[in-house]
């Protein structure tokens, strides 16, 4: 039982790294995230903010880079389902700037 509890603080202190390097992604990349977590394949979040595809995917490979994650599926993992300008703004309150 304490191995879970252990397991857990580790996930729950990975989600908190990646929420506080949100603060790091640009407007654009905070769309991106939003929309992802939102569930939405890269041809839809094109169309939305009327840019290519690829310029989607370019976005999102700088998004997993500078967040720690290596796909969408550990993107939606570790931030859920709440807007990247919430989880911003969680990460400069916790941080008091």
């Amino acid at each position: 039982m304490l191995a879970g509890a252990a397991g857990l603080g580790r996930a729950q202190s990975a989600r908190e790294r990646v929420i506080q390097r949100t603060r790091d992604l640009t407007d654009r990349q905070r769309q991106i995230v939003t929309l992802v977590c939102a569930g939405h394949p890269n041809k839809t979040i094109a169309r939305k903010l009327q840019v290519g595809e690829g310029t989607v995917k370019t976005h999102l490979h700088a998004i997993f880079l500078r967040l720690g994650v290596e796909n969408r599926g550990g993107l939606i993992n570790a931030l859920g389902n709440e807007p990247a300008q919430t989880l911003s703004e969680k990460a400069k309150n916790k941080k008091g700037t």
